[in-house]
């Protein structure tokens, strides 16, 4: 077998994944208030299954896509649910980060043209965010075994 060394060949292999289910049978539970701050979600591995882990992941996310038009109809919604929000000050500098978010698009539609799938996403025990990369055996597969939806952001 010949060994290639390429020189002088830029390459970038940013490998973050993350999956998102959203449960469609979970009763929820639904906070007296909830707090939306910054995070930052890369390649590492984790589950978001918190109330503040997802409600941090949706934030930061529609931050990444300038959406500030939804997140003054999210507080809107929380009012009209008798639910407190607080939402963190940019400061006009830091907004947070996910690796490659354009990958999230389809999400992001999906919560904003449907209240219920927002409530499912952040109050159902049965929803989270699995984050990760392909570069060893570790899973970010959805197995469930419960009816849900689930979307898929690759690098």
């Amino acid at each position: 077998m010949k060994k290639q060394i390429r020189k002088s060949v830029f390459e970038t292999n940013s490998s973050s994944t993350h999956s998102i289910c959203i449960s469609n049978t979970a009763d929820l539970i639904l906070p007296n208030d909830i707090e939306f701050k910054f995070g930052e979600f890369g390649w590492e591995y984790d589950r978001l299954s918190s109330i503040a882990e997802k409600a941090s992941y949706l934030y930061t996310a529609l931050y990444a896509f300038n959406d500030l038009d939804y997140i003054d109809e999210l507080k809107q919604i929380f009012i009209n649910k008798g639910i407190s929000s607080t939402f963190e000050d940019p400061n006009g500098i830091y907004c947070g980060y996910i690796d490659h978010n354009y990958g999230l698009s389809d999400f992001l539609e999906n919560i904003k043209n449907d209240e219920n799938k927002l409530f499912q996403f952040l109050f159902s025990p049965l929803s989270f965010v699995l984050t990760g990369n392909d570069n060893n055996e570790h899973n970010i597969e959805i197995n469930v075994d419960y009816d849900h939806i689930e979307f898929y952001k690759g690098n």
